[in-house]
């Protein structure tokens, strides 16, 4: 284990049918439904094309409705050079940013590139499964 490194468990994006049938509350506001999952969740991805669709009230919007410890980690298309993410973006998330390679050798790349930022890596036909002891 890295030093100082800490795991994230994030789902991708907070939006989908399935979890408005089956976790947020009957009735529940879909404006409201980020700000419901950020109590319980630390972060949350978000698929490349719906960040880079994302206006400055929107990201506004995502930012108000969580904490300053919530990090949104940006997942990146195959080949993009994360050390191109718009400083738009970079500006307004600041150290709630992480990122999320397509895999391992992106993730590599991605941690040499923008120094520090953290970084999730998984592969896209098969990520990790988490099952009990």
């Amino acid at each position: 284990m890295l030093s100082g490194a800490t795991l994230d468990f994030v789902a991708p994006g907070w939006e989908s049918p399935e979890w408005a049938r089956a976790y947020y509350p009957q009735g529940l506001p879909a404006a409201w439904r980020l700000a419901y999952y950020a109590n319980e969740f630390p972060a949350v991805l978000l698929p490349a094309a719906r960040w880079l669709a994302a206006g400055e009230g929107t990201w506004e919007e995502w930012l108000t409705d969580t904490s300053d410890a919530f990090r949104f980690y940006l997942q990146l298309s195959p080949g993009a050079d994360p050390a191109r993410i718009p400083a738009r973006v970079r500006g307004r998330l600041g150290d709630r940013l992480g990122l999320v390679a397509p895999d391992e050798g992106a993730g590599r790349a991605a941690l040499a590139a923008v120094g520090g930022l953290p970084v999730f890596c998984h592969l896209p036909d098969s990520g990790p499964a988490l099952r009990p002891p």
